[in-house]
């Protein structure tokens, strides 16, 4: 419950990130990332909530601190950084750090500078449709 992260993108000229206080492992943080926010314009929307407190499945079910908590937007606005060794280096301490790519459109999940762990696999939902068991033959 109380391992933090940091969620960034990649932009023209670095990295703008925010904080994740808790739930920041892959599992869980990177489960939902990987399921959850999969365009720039989501990526955008998340991190510029500033930092967090939690991560939803949604930007509505996501609790920041700015916009929940009535922190102080000076406090908790997203930072930039020149590249991914500032962020990892100057940024904040945290366990992970999860960088979405916004040239391939994936997320990549860094222990320090060097270290790149693997993320889960996005998880599809079945629907109905998609189940053997409603299939109909056409008649």
């Amino acid at each position: 419950m109380g391992t933090s992260a940091s969620i960034g993108y990649t932009v023209q000229n670095g990295i703008r990130a925010s904080y994740l206080n808790s739930d920041g492992d892959p599992e869980t943080a990177g489960q939902e990332l990987v399921n959850c926010y999969t365009t720039i314009k989501d990526v955008d929307t998340l991190v510029g909530l500033g930092d967090l407190s939690s991560l939803g499945p949604s930007i509505h079910e996501t609790t920041a601190y700015a916009r929940d908590c009535d922190e102080d937007w000076a406090e908790v606005a997203p930072r930039y950084y020149r590249d991914k060794m500032e962020w990892i280096q100057n940024g904040p301490s945290v366990e992970f750090f999860y960088l979405f790519d916004c040239e391939t459109l994936t997320w990549r999940c860094f222990l320090d500078n060097e270290r790149v762990i693997s993320l889960p696999e996005p998880v599809v939902a079945e629907t109905e449709s998609d189940s053997w068991d409603s299939w109909r033959p056409a008649r």
